[in-house]
C-alpha cells in the first residue's frame, strides 16, 4: 500500500502501545518513519518490526521534555528522509494521583512529557513545514479530558493539548499545515488473546468493571485514523479532535457555551439560583467520560 509513498513521518512515543502501532501503520503504507521514545529498546523493537517487514524506519532515543529535544528530534527526521511531512505526537507519561496527593514532581512529569513534548515538537515541524508548503501535526489526547478519578494531571494535560490543536489549527492553515487530535481507546492485549473490536460505552448488566475493560479494542484499530491524517486525502480537514477505538469512531465536541440563557437586566445571585435549578436542571452533565446521570441534585458526595 502505498497511500504514504514518499513522506516523512516522525512519531514521538513510538514505542508506546499507541505509538507503536502507529509507526507500523504509517509504514506499511509507504512512509519513512523516523521512531522516537525515551527507551532506546522499545523505540528499536518497533524500528525492527517495521524493517522485517519491508518498511522504512530508524529510532532515536530521546525525551521530549523540553525545547531542545522537540528541535533535535524533528531536525533529526529533516537529516536522515529531507523533509518531514507528519509530525505525530504520541509521547507522554500518565500520572495516576488524587489531587490531595500528588506531588509537585508527579505534576511536571505529565506536563513536560504531555504540553512541553507537543508544543516543542510541533513548534519545530511547524517551522519546517511551513518552508515546505505545508504538512499535517497530529497530537493525541484521551477520554480523560472529560473526567477521571484520580487523573487530572494527566487529563488537564490533555486538555491543553485539545486547545493547542485548534489554536494551532487556526493559525497555521495559511500555511497549509492541517492540525488535528487522535482521542484512542485501546489496551494491550497478550499474545493468542483474541482482540475486542466493540467499544464498551455503557455499564452492562451482569458484568464487572474488568469484564468492561477486558472488551477495550487494540491500539491496531485507532492506526488508520493516523494513516488517515497523515494522508492527502485529509487535506481539507483540520483543527478537529477525533475518537476511534474498536468499531467506533466520533468527533469530539469543541468547548463552547450552550444553552444560553438572557436577562435584560443582567444576572444577580437569585436569578442565577433560579435558573440553575429550574432550566439547567435538565441539561447540566455529569463530569466524567462515563456520561452517566447526573447525581449531585441533592448535594455534591
Amino acid at each position: 500500500m502505498t497511500r504514504l509513498a514518499d513522506k516523512a513521518i516522525v512519531v514521538t512515543g513510538g514505542g508506546g502501545l499507541v505509538g507503536a502501532a502507529f509507526c507500523r501503520a504509517l509504514a506499511a503504507e509507504g512512509a519513512s518513519v523516523l521512531v522516537n521514545d525515551i527507551d532506546p529498546t522499545t523505540a528499536e523493537a518497533t524500528v525492527e518490526s517495521i524493517v522485517t517487514r519491508g518498511g522504512t524506519a530508524s529510532a532515536l532515543a530521546s525525551s521530549v521534555g523540553n525545547w531542545e529535544d522537540g528541535k533535535q528530534i524533528v531536525d533529526a527526521c529533516v537529516d536522515r528522509y529531507g523533509r518531514i511531512d507528519c509530525l505525530v505526537n504520541a509521547a507522554g507519561r500518565a500520572v495516576a494521583q488524587p489531587l490531595v496527593d500528588i506531588t509537585e514532581v508527579d505534576f511536571m512529569v505529565a506536563w513536560s512529557s504531555h504540553v512541553v513534548g507537543h508544543f516543542a515538537c510541533a513548534h519545530r515541524a511547524a517551522q519546517h513545514m511551513s518552508k515546505q508548503g505545508g504538512g499535517s501535526i497530529v497530537n493525541v489526547v484521551s477520554r480523560a479530558m472529560a473526567g477521571w478519578r484520580h487523573h487530572s494531571a494527566y487529563g488537564a494535560a490533555k486538555g491543553a493539548i485539545l486547545s493547542a490543536t485548534i489554536n494551532w489549527a487556526l493559525e497555521l492553515a495559511p500555511n497549509r499545515i492541517r492540525v488535528n487530535a487522535i482521542s484512542p481507546a485501546a489496551r494491550r492485549y497478550e499474545p493468542g488473546e483474541t482482540h475486542s473490536l466493540r467499544m464498551p460505552w455503557r455499564p452492562e448488566p451482569g458484568k464487572t468493571t474488568e469484564e468492561m475493560r477486558a472488551q477495550t479494542p487494540a491500539p491496531e484499530s485507532v492506526a488508520p485514523l493516523a494513516v488517515y491524517l497523515a494522508s492527502d486525502a485529509s487535506d481539507w480537514v483540520s483543527g478537529q479532535i477525533i475518537f476511534l477505538g474498536g468499531d467506533s469512531l466520533a468527533l469530539v465536541r469543541h468547548p463552547m457555551e450552550d444553552q444560553f440563557a438572557f436577562r435584560p437586566d443582567g444576572w444577580d445571585a437569585d436569578s442565577i439560583e433560579h435558573h440553575f435549578r429550574h432550566a439547567f436542571e435538565t441539561a447540566i452533565e455529569w463530569p466524567s467520560m462515563s456520561a452517566g446521570q447526573y447525581r449531585w441534585f441533592d448535594g455534591v458526595g
